[in-house]
């Protein structure tokens, strides 16, 4: 089943269309990042999903049930962590859970002390939130909706304002939520953090789903070995190539090869063009990141013409 599913999901502000016909899909135990540069329109999808707005047209399902109509069955599986934290002041951390644990349904959910060993926080709860650091507060967040237990996450940048330490033990946290079968919406402007930690992605660019794929497998198709040699050796070596079994293509662009396989394989290749005598002046590995795939997808095509 699908944790989320929107169909045609659009949101128009008078004049500014700020979410077009998106039809968007994560599945149940995804780790699903959501990315897309300022003002795409990421912020407007999430409160679509949570009902906090009414869409201009379109449709959002969470675990089946269409959001507009079953509001009472979808927000209690929901966990979220939008914007600033917002607590009372002059109660610590520890107590303020406590309070929030305590409006809770009766039923299974994590107990404060939980919720607080996942994100790292145990030892300073009892400090007032007035003193708590940005990324005290972050982390204090996450535990309130870590202690809901719910089936599904929803993250708005969620190691905001944390130090490298504390991006990891969310990382970690988050991690340990989809080993247990949990799915979590991610969006988050550390593309390095969601290639490590996501396992879906979909890019928003302008309002529109421009791309919506496997972290893997977005990887994969913009990675390979270019093999940089002569001119006059190129179709040779393309011919080469090609027919070794874990070579998907060659394209060739004056002396250089870009060979679609693993990038592992840079070495096998150079041994095999050696053994049928073509000189290489060079075989090196191109291995993107997902921050590469991103600014490609999402860069002005016209402004970067011009």
């Amino acid at each position: 089943m699908e944790a989320i599913k929107t169909k045609g999901l659009t949101k128009r502000y008078k004049k500014l269309l700020a979410l077009n016909n998106v039809d968007l899909t994560v599945n149940e135990g995804d780790i699903y990042g959501f990315l897309g540069p300022n003002g795409a329109g990421k912020t407007t999808t999430i409160r679509l999903i949570l009902d906090l707005i009414s869409p201009t047209d379109g449709k959002v399902h969470v675990f089946g049930h269409r959001v507009a109509d079953g509001v009472a069955q979808v927000l209690p599986r929901i966990g979220s962590v939008l914007g600033n934290p917002a607590f009372y002041p002059h109660l610590s951390g520890r107590e303020n859970l406590n309070l929030f644990r305590d409006l809770l349904p009766k039923g299974d959910h994590m107990s404060v002390e939980e919720g607080l060993q996942l994100v790292n926080l145990r030892e300073k709860a009892g400090l007032k939130f007035s003193n708590f650091s940005a990324g005290m507060k972050r982390r204090l967040a996450l535990a309130s909706a870590y202690i809901k237990d719910p089936d599904l996450y929803i993250l708005d940048e969620p190691t905001n304002g944390l130090d490298p330490k504390g991006r990891v033990e969310v990382r970690d946290a988050i991690k340990n939520l989809g080993g247990r079968g949990k799915t979590i919406f991610l969006s988050s402007h550390l593309l390095n953090e969601v290639q490590e930690v996501c396992s879906r992605v979909g890019v928003l660019k302008d309002g529109r789903l421009i791309n919506e794929s496997h972290v893997s497998q977005l990887l994969r198709e913009t990675s390979g070995v270019i093999v940089t040699a002569a001119k006059e050796t190129m179709e040779r070596i393309s011919d080469v190539v090609s027919e070794l079994d874990y070579v998907n293509g060659v394209e060739i662009s004056d002396d250089r090869a870009f060979v679609d396989c693993p990038t592992d394989k840079s070495s096998q290749i150079l041994t095999t063009l050696a053994g049928e005598g073509i000189e290489v002046q060079e075989v090196e590995r191109k291995e993107r990141s997902l921050e590469d795939v991103f600014i490609e997808l999402t860069e002005d095509k016209e402004a970067h013409d011009e």
